[in-house]
């Protein structure tokens, strides 16, 4: 790329090492999208460049198969992203019921007429 920033190959080659390798070394799920993102802008590039020209058809029908292949993951990564947050909030605010039932219920006697603080009721 650094020799001939025409020859598209450069950035098809750079495109796959970024989504091959840099994207799985980075174990930060943040970092790990940025990365691909940046394999995307690789891919067009190399699309763009490579236009209509024969001896790149086959590669740029990759290029588009992988940007979609890496679109999908971005999805399925933002989903999965979201769920996880989802189901944290939903836990914690299962622990904050299961806090503020467990000490509402300590020590009150309604309705039993037993311990005198309720009066028992008159149907009984």
């Amino acid at each position: 790329k650094k020799l001939d920033v025409a020859r598209p190959e450069a950035y098809y080659n750079e495109a796959i090492l970024t989504q091959e390798y840099r994207s799985k070394g980075s174990g930060d799920t943040s970092k790990t999208i940025e990365v691909l993102r940046q394999a995307i802008t690789q891919y067009e590039t190399f699309i763009s460049r490579a236009g209509s020209r024969p001896d790149f058809k086959d590669a740029v029908k990759v290029s588009k198969d992988r940007i979609q292949d890496i679109n999908d993951t971005l999805q399925f990564t933002s989903e999965t992203e979201r769920l996880r947050k989802e189901e944290e909030e939903m836990n914690k605010a299962a622990a904050a019921a299961a806090g503020k039932d467990g000490a509402g219920e300590a020590g009150t006697s309604k309705g039993t007429g037993g311990s005198g603080d309720v009066p028992a009721d008159p149907a009984d």
